[in-house]
Parts: C-alpha cells; structure tokens; sequence
C-alpha cells in the first residue's frame, strides 16, 4: 500500500466559493449560529501561504478547478483516495457537495491517473474516514459520512490491506477528524470519539498515543498533514497538540488557518495526497 508519507503530489482547491450558509457538520454550525462565517480573502491567504509552504518543502500542488455552489470543495481529501494503482472516488453525503467529484474526476483523467472504483448510493464513502494505520493496514471511519455498505467493495480494492472498522460517536463527522497516525506507530487521537475496542488495539499495537484535549479536536488538532522527514503542518493555532508533537522529536511547521478552521477541516482535509504516483 505505501506509507502515509509516501507522495511528493497533492490536489488542492482554492477556497473561492467557501461559505456556509448548509452547514454540514458541528463546527460549522457553531460558526453559521454565531454569524461569523469566514472572511473568503483571508481564507485565500491562509490557502496561498499554506501552498507556499508545500512548494517550500518540495511537494507540488495540482489545483482542483473551483466549481460554482461548491461551498465546501477546499477540503479536497473527502472525494477519495489515490494509492498507485490509481484512484478511489468517494460518494459524498451532502448533495451539496456531491458535484465535487466532477472536477476530481477531470483532473485525475487529464493527468493519466487511472480511475480503479467509483462509489455511487446507497453507498456513502468519505476521504475523510480513511486513514493509513501502517504500510498493511488502514482505519475506516463508520458514522455520519461513510456508511457500512462501502466495506465490501474497499476490501475487494484494498485486497491485501487488513481493514480495522472504527465505529464513531454521534456528532463526529470524520475519523481524521478525531483520529490520525503520522511517523511510524504515532497517533494523534481524541479518545472520547472513538470506540474503546480501537483504543485497546492502539495499545496492544504499541502506537504511541498523542491526546488532544476537546478544545483543540474542535480546531483539528489531529488532522495534521505528515510530508515526510519527520515533518508535520498542523494549525498553529494548536499550541499543546504541536508542542506534544515536538516532544517526540519531529517538526511541526504551523500555518494560520483561523478562517478556514469554520470549515471543520485542517490541513490533511485540504490535500489530497497522490500515494505512491510519480511525477
């Protein structure tokens, strides 16, 4: 399969269209209740210097054509995955984000990356909910956006990938959101969200375990983007999570993400990482 760090690739999407004016999730609703959506320019500054940062650190960014009505196309992750046989292409729950996958479609054809499945409904199957546990195994988040009709068909994809179902609590829309490894068996994990039979396998699989506090899971402190080298970008906002990071030995390269953060999404959720392509 590849380590989570094994791309040098990733899509992104310009948050041109970002609003919420539907909110999806708790922490949009939080921010659309209080009439403090995100202010659109400096949620592009905070896209542009984040990109900066990925050109800085060798990774090349392929952008998504942004699409008309499109609020929530930034958090590029949630249409799939791409391994290096190719892509697997999610079936969103929201209708207003289903669209989405038109234009992740026209780029990955554009740039000769071979389609290998499709989720269409009843399934629903989300980026979001599929984290990388090692270079055999992989978690899948069961809850409010991916469902358990999806399993069948990631097994016959994932043929010699165990895959570990993590059944989430109410309110939390994403595993990543509340769940994510990064170099070897590090995790970073808000406990209360997850399923006690998971944590004990975590333990019993000698990861070592980063707890973020419930403040810091409502700005994605476990949704961290590791690029290799030891590196890691994490919202800056996330003093005590990134400080624990940095405890470990590894570098956390922060960014500012005050406005795109309304999203519910961090910078994993804004990348869409090519696993395993060459450029």
């Amino acid at each position: 399969m590849g380590k989570c760090t094994d791309f040098n690739t990733v899509l992104m999407c310009p948050p041109v269209n970002f609003n919420i004016s539907e909110p999806i999730n708790t922490i949009q609703k939080k921010w659309f209740d209080l009439r403090q959506g995100p202010d659109i320019a400096e949620a592009l500054r905070e896209y542009n210097d984040f990109r900066s940062i990925l050109n800085q650190q060798n990774i090349e960014v392929w952008e998504v054509e942004p699409m008309k009505g499109c609020s929530y196309q930034v958090f590029v992750r949630d249409i799939g995955v791409i391994i290096p046989d190719g892509a697997i292409v999610g079936e969103l729950k929201f209708d207003v984000r289903k669209p989405e996958k038109v234009a992740i479609k026209q780029i990955l054809i554009s740039r000769g990356i071979n389609i290998l499945y499709e989720f269409e409904t009843p399934c629903t199957f989300e980026g979001g909910d599929f984290v990388f546990l090692d270079d055999s195994q992989v978690a899948i988040g069961l809850g409010e956006r991916t469902n358990i009709s999806s399993l069948p068909h990631l097994h016959r994809i994932l043929k010699k990938t165990k895959i570990h179902q993590v059944k989430l609590k109410p309110g939390y829309f994403h595993l990543d959101a509340v769940f994510n490894t990064i170099y070897g068996h590090i995790s970073i994990v808000f406990p209360s969200a997850l399923p006690t039979t998971f944590l004990d396998f975590l333990i019993a699989s000698n990861f070592k375990i980063i707890e973020v506090s419930k403040r810091e899971q409502e700005t994605m402190a476990t949704n961290v983007l590791p690029i290799g080298n030891n590196r890691v970008i994490s919202a800056s906002c996330n003093k005590d999570c990134n400080a624990a990071i940095q405890k470990i030995g590894l570098d956390v390269l922060e960014i500012e993400m005050n406005e795109l953060l309304k999203g519910g999404g961090g910078p994993r959720c804004m990348t869409l990482p090519l696993y395993g392509v060459r450029r």
